[in-house]
């Protein structure tokens, strides 16, 4: 069963302020976005948006971002 789906990766800010999210694996894991509460349209056409491991990403004030394992 857990090897019919990749991963997901969900970043939760219930604070007031932007926070900095640091991405989980090395530099050749690739996370892609599924979505993100923040942005509008929530959620973002298949692939579009990507973040490498190791890397950071910003979220924004009350908002989840979601990444797929690819």
């Amino acid at each position: 069963l857990l090897d019919a789906t990749p991963p997901l990766l969900l970043l939760f800010n219930g604070g007031e302020a932007v926070q900095r999210f640091r991405i989980p694996g090395g530099p050749d894991t690739v996370w892609t976005l599924v979505f993100d509460t923040g942005s509008s349209p929530a959620f973002v056409k298949s692939g579009s948006r990507k973040a490498l491991g190791g890397g950071t990403c910003s979220l924004g004030a009350h908002s989840v971002l979601c990444y797929r394992l690819k």
